[in-house]
């Protein structure tokens, strides 16, 4: 790595509110273990540096106004991000209740078609169906329906 100190220039970017804290910390427990740090990380520890540096060279002119312009820049991001977290949370929290009205939609249909499935078996054992009207004829009035409106060509035959 290019940089002498890259923890000390760590530290101070993050004492500093400078750049993004949780690559930052990332970074460090990277370095500290011994990981290996990819290119991309090394080039954001530069730029980040030479931040630093410009931060501190302005803090020594008395010219504090670029540290009071990154910090409000990170509070405005940290805002913005806790804000976008929130309504996250809350569009997260509607469509579990949307999806919980379909849940609760879905099983009363099922407890209704249950019933309906139910009573209309009950029905047909308690009317036989079609022939519930038999026994209210008699067996004349059977046979001649019987005729009248075959079934099949076997039963009008078993009839002749």
């Amino acid at each position: 790595m290019l940089i002498e100190h890259p923890v000390v220039v760590i530290e101070n970017l993050l004492k500093l509110n400078i750049g993004d804290e949780g690559r930052l910390l990332y970074l460090r427990k990277a370095i500290t273990n011994g990981q290996i740090i990819y290119n991309s990380d090394k080039e954001f520890l530069k730029k980040m540096e030479k931040e630093l540096e410009l931060v501190n060279s302005t803090k020594e002119k008395g010219l504090d106004k670029s540290k009071n312009t990154v910090s409000e820049k990170n509070k405005n991001n940290v805002s913005n991000s806790f804000e976008s977290y929130i309504n996250s949370i809350q569009d997260s929290i509607s469509e579990l209740k949307t999806k919980d009205s379909k849940i609760k939609d879905n099983l009363e249909l099922l407890l209704l078609s249950r019933e309906v499935s139910t009573q209309f078996e009950i029905d047909k054992a308690n009317s036989f169906g079609s022939f519930a009207k038999l026994t209210k004829n008699s067996n004349a009035d059977l046979f001649s329906l019987l005729k009248k409106n075959p079934i099949s060509e076997k039963i009008s035959k078993f009839l002749r």
